[in-house]
């Protein structure tokens, strides 16, 4: 089954800021982030059921090769990615943007 994939309206944010970091490190390595952040979003996109719940109704997926995870819900045909955080974040951002 294929799942329409949705993004919450701060996701971009957490990106942007992500990205500029890592690109702050090192150049190229904020498009390396986004590569492998990419690549995580399309697996859990392909199969969404298959992860592992963070808390209750929030799923979540770990960036390859980044200390990053991508937090998400399914809703009837739809996933919707609400976060995507550093690891060590704490994840009650995430509480929040639950609808």
């Amino acid at each position: 089954m294929k799942y329409r994939l949705r993004f919450h309206e701060l996701v971009s944010e957490d990106l942007s800021k992500a990205i500029n970091w890592y690109e702050s490190q090192r150049d190229g390595l904020g498009q390396e982030f986004d590569f492998e952040l990419t690549q995580s979003i399309e697996r859990l996109h392909q199969a969404p059921l298959s992860h592992s719940y963070a808390f209750p109704g929030v799923r979540f997926k770990c960036v390859h090769r980044f200390p990053y995870v991508v937090y998400f819900i399914i809703e009837k045909y739809e996933v919707h990615v609400l976060a995507v955080l550093h690891g060590r974040q704490d994840n009650e951002i995430v509480k929040q943007r639950l609808p």
